[in-house]
């Protein structure tokens, strides 16, 4: 009886390790809910991350990441257009769930600090990320290249 207690103890303690915080939230696709109602999709790949809003094309970046630990990256605007883009951000996940977990930013340089939940919509990123990286000069992570794709 105590072996099979024993065995379920440790089970369930295995179980209960690998199912927390097994969200993967370097690669994705994940959208945020915006105060105005409207969406922003993230679409993150390890080293890049590709943010836009069909509603705001304003919004659209492209960011660096690098990561400092599992859930804490500092983020950089590649394409910079305005005095924030020249600001480091660094972000810290917590809360992290099977489907989302949210996430608090700094901009560097200022007080400010925002809060947001992320939901994970899909494990794949689009080839949108891609194109967005080779706009901008920058190889993607895949070793396929797009003309091997024809």
């Amino acid at each position: 009886m105590r072996k099979g207690f024993a065995l379920f103890l440790i089970l369930s303690f295995y179980i209960g390790c690998n199912s927390e915080n097994s969200l993967n939230v370097r690669k994705g696709t994940f959208k945020i809910l915006n105060d105005d109602s409207t969406i922003t999709v993230i679409l993150r790949d390890g080293d890049y991350q590709y943010e836009y809003s069909p509603d705001h094309i304003e919004r659209n970046k492209l960011l660096k990441i690098i990561w400092k630990e599992k859930y804490n990256y500092i983020s950089e605007v590649v394409d910079k257009k305005t005095a924030f883009d020249t600001l480091r951000l660094f972000s810290e996940i917590y809360d992290v769930g099977d489907n989302g977990y949210y996430e608090a930013t700094f901009r560097e340089g200022t007080h400010l600090k925002y809060e947001t939940h992320v939901t994970k919509i899909s494990d794949t990123v689009s080839d949108l990320l891609q194109q967005v990286l080779l706009k901008n000069g920058i190889k993607p992570n895949s070793t396929e290249t797009p003309s091997a794709k024809q």
